[in-house]
């Protein structure tokens, strides 16, 4: 009897040991609660770190931009600044070089005999076709022109001493041309490609080199004409801004060219 007693009383003992299914909703429950506010904790802390994170990044993006335009900026004016030393330098060389061709002559068509060098030919042909009398040393140097081209005339370049037996020369020039022999100024590459964009605009009437600059004649009357043809040449229309003087138009051409 004792010992059916005993095991009674451990059945009832193990029995009321045993987890009912209320108490196991109630375990799960509180499990499931806890893991919930764990992740809700873990998941708003991760969202505001990323809402951090991108808030750090819009804001470094932002001062990026605003450093990459200030050294756009100031990249783009060391370019405008080295642009006008550039075109600066461009047009002091091109001064330099047109003053040192300033007593040049290139001739076409002066004929040279097999005994006689360019030097004397040139001067037998200006004493002997418009009685111009030239010493052998008021010519520095006198040479034939390469050309690619050998069917055409060779081009012979003389350099003068001074402007005045250049100006005797010149004035003749017509009369050398019926006899055969053109005379031209030595005039820089750039100065003829200004000369040339001068003739090509509809406002100007003609464009020629004298003394070492290049004048411009707009339709009509004759205007200063300064870098930018085109819009020169229109305003030359307001009388306020130009007089009807003859000027000349200037050699520092770069901002056309």
């Amino acid at each position: 009897m004792e010992d059916a007693s005993e095991l009674k009383s451990k059945l009832t003992e193990m029995k009321n040991c045993m987890l009912t299914n209320e108490d196991l909703k109630s375990i799960v429950s509180d499990i499931t609660s806890s893991f919930l506010q764990t992740f809700r904790e873990e998941f708003s802390s991760i969202h505001e770190k990323l809402d951090q994170t991108l808030k750090d990044n819009e804001n470094l993006k932002e001062e990026n931009k605003k450093k990459l335009t200030l050294e756009l900026a100031e990249i783009r004016s060391i370019n405008e600044h080295e642009k006008l030393r550039t075109d600066e330098a461009i047009r002091v060389a091109n001064y330099n070089e047109q003053y040192s061709r300033k007593n040049n002559i290139r001739v076409l068509g002066l004929q040279n005999d097999s005994d006689l060098d360019n030097k004397q030919a040139f001067i037998q042909s200006t004493q002997k076709y418009v009685d111009i009398s030239i010493k052998s040393e008021e010519i520095q140097a006198i040479h034939p022109l390469p050309t690619r081209d050998r069917n055409k005339p060779v081009r012979t370049l003389v350099k003068l001493s001074n402007t005045d037996i250049k100006r005797k020369i010149m004035m003749k020039k017509t009369q050398l041309s019926e006899k055969g022999i053109t005379c031209h100024d030595d005039i820089t590459k750039k100065n003829l490609t200004l000369i040339n964009r001068a003739k090509d605009t509809d406002l100007c009437e003609k464009a020629w080199y004298f003394n070492g600059q290049i004048y411009a004649k707009a339709v009509k009357q004759v205007k200063d004409l300064y870098d930018d043809i085109q819009y020169k040449l229109s305003a030359a229309q307001n009388e306020r801004y130009y007089s009807n003087n003859f000027k000349r138009l200037s050699h520092m051409l770069c901002i056309i060219l």
